[in-house]
């Protein structure tokens, strides 16, 4: 699967990392151009061994994020999904990178963007190898 994602919704990503996940087969995953946000997390989600990027890509990861209005009542109840969809993506960070929760937040998750290049990638944990080109 070759992804070139800016990020987007956490729920959709979760829709193609289950399906990635339950597949006997496995699958590849290969980051080409920009990954960042949601996008991060599906490429991670390849299965081990075959997870790939390109040596141009750019990679962006960073705490989830949402907007809220609402009454009182309401923004309560999203701040409670909100902590759900957090523990869920540290728990897929934590999967996929075989790395600890504090590293995770620290090098990962922090509270602004973290840019990263194909070889910090690599060293995250994030994909197993980089492509070079000839």
């Amino acid at each position: 699967m070759f992804i070139n994602s800016p990020g987007g919704f956490v729920s959709s990503a979760y829709h193609l990392i289950d399906t990635i996940k339950q597949s006997t087969i496995p699958v590849a995953t290969i980051g080409t151009g920009e990954i960042a946000s949601a996008g991060v997390m599906l490429l991670m989600a390849g299965h081990k061994g075959n997870r790939f990027i390109t040596e141009n890509c750019s990679v962006m990861s960073h705490q989830f994020s949402r907007g809220v209005v609402g009454k009182e009542h309401e923004i309560a109840a999203a701040s409670k999904d909100f902590q759900l969809d957090t523990a869920r993506m540290v728990n897929h960070y934590r999967k996929c990178t075989g790395k600890s929760v504090t590293y995770i937040r620290k090098h990962l998750l922090q509270q602004s963007d973290c840019f990263f290049s194909p070889d910090e990638a690599v060293i995250h944990g994030i994909v197993d190898e980089v492509i070079k080109n000839p």
